[in-house]
């Protein structure tokens, strides 16, 4: 923990805080050279050693958000994925380029060698590459961590969802033929799998706990499909609108549904658990913090594997937020559709005097050694 969010400031030291004021405590990585590594996203914040009148709730937890603007005007970001270099990658749907950012926020970007491509998902492939899925002309491309590009057409199928699937090939949803995809990392062996249902629109696909690939339909229905091409669905209101899914750390599938503001908990056995929010929800990552994160308009929420949910506003009004994945430093990533922006977000607690006595502030984070603040004392 420091005063500082860009590692600037120190571990918080002991100090007395005067009633009805505050001090904002930023959870930030370090590594082995003590070097500043990035705004981290805590699993927890507490007060410890409580004495006097202070109390648990006088520590707030809230978000810290940095923001980077894509180069390209009007870029409409779509896609973002931590890469096997230790960079962000993402997609630019308008732009037709596929981005690169560095955890200092350094973007380099590629054009994409077909005009109005229409880059959508993308993803570490099996082969350590990154893959995205070129919706607009019926492609799967293959970038390099240096930028070299290579596309491969899948027919009419216009792939929208891409997933790196356990049997070490591609998968993908196919919206206007209503099937689901797999190809190879060499780009042949392309092969396709019906939907049962008619028009079912399927979205996002995801690879599963259980050695499956689980994807959405538009439709209303949640669809698990093994590698050997068996699809089995479990159908969800006609009207929900599912959007994205993902595997969490609770060894549960979950999902969005922009329709009905709700949030989709499946076990890998078919049974469906959904709470209600609020605001079009857009889209769902796992979190470095054990919990899933998800995406709405202009904010960002967290759920618990209970289905608590927390939702946090992101500095710019009208970002229209998107595809919100964990970073290499422990950060949760995102991209701002409207505003062209990529998002960064960690994590921060305020403390504030409400009653003397005295406390410390904890915070935890897997695989990184927490150091507690120093003594607040709250004098009478």
């Amino acid at each position: 923990m420091e005063t500082a969010p860009d590692g600037s400031g120190t571990v918080v030291p002991a100090q007395s805080i005067a009633i009805g004021n505050f001090l904002t405590v930023f959870a930030v990585g370090r590594d082995a050279s003590n070097g500043f590594i990035g705004n981290v996203q805590a699993e927890s914040w507490s007060l410890v050693n409580i004495t006097g009148g202070v109390v648990a709730g006088d520590l707030v937890e809230d978000e810290v958000f940095t923001e980077f603007t894509i180069p390209t005007s009007g870029s409409t970001p779509q896609g973002i994925v931590t890469g096997p270099d230790g960079n962000l990658w993402f997609t630019e749907y308008s732009g037709n380029k596929i981005g690169r950012i560095t955890r200092t926020g350094v973007i380099t970007e590629f054009s994409v060698p077909t005009a109005s491509s229409g880059p959508w998902h993308i993803v570490v492939g099996p082969d350590g590459n990154l893959w995205f899925a070129e919706y607009a002309v019926g492609k799967l491309a293959r970038i390099t961590t240096a930028g070299a590009i290579t596309e491969y057409a899948v027919g009419a199928s216009t792939p929208q969802g891409l997933a790196s699937g356990p049997d070490g090939n591609l998968w993908f949803t196919e919206v206007a033929t209503n099937k689901i995809g797999r190809m190879t990392t060499s780009g042949t062996g392309f092969t396709e799998f019906s939907i049962p249902t008619t028009n079912s629109l399927p979205r996002a696909i995801t690879p599963g706990p259980d050695g499956s690939l689980w994807f959405l339909e538009g439709a209303g229905k949640v669809g698990r499909i093994t590698t050997a091409g068996v699809v089995t669905e479990f159908p969800i209101a006609w009207n929900s609108s599912p959007t994205d899914i993902v595997a969490g750390a609770d060894g549960n599938l979950w999902f969005v549904e922009s329709g009905t503001a709700t949030i989709g908990r499946i076990t890998t056995a078919g049974v469906i658990t959904e709470f209600v929010t609020s605001g079009t929800l857009f889209g769902i990552g796992a979190g470095p913090d054990g919990n899933v994160w998800f995406t709405a308009a202009s904010k960002i929420g967290r759920v618990t594997p209970a289905g608590v949910i927390t939702r946090f506003s992101v500095p710019s009004s009208g970002s229209n937020v998107l595809d919100i994945v964990a970073g290499p430093e422990g950060a949760l990533w995102f991209v701002e559709q409207l505003t062209g922006r990529v998002g960064r977000a960690g994590s921060k607690a305020v403390f504030t005097a409400h009653a003397s006595g005295s406390a410390a502030v904890h915070t935890v984070k897997s695989g990184f050694s927490s150091v507690d603040s120093g003594t607040l004392t709250v004098p009478p």
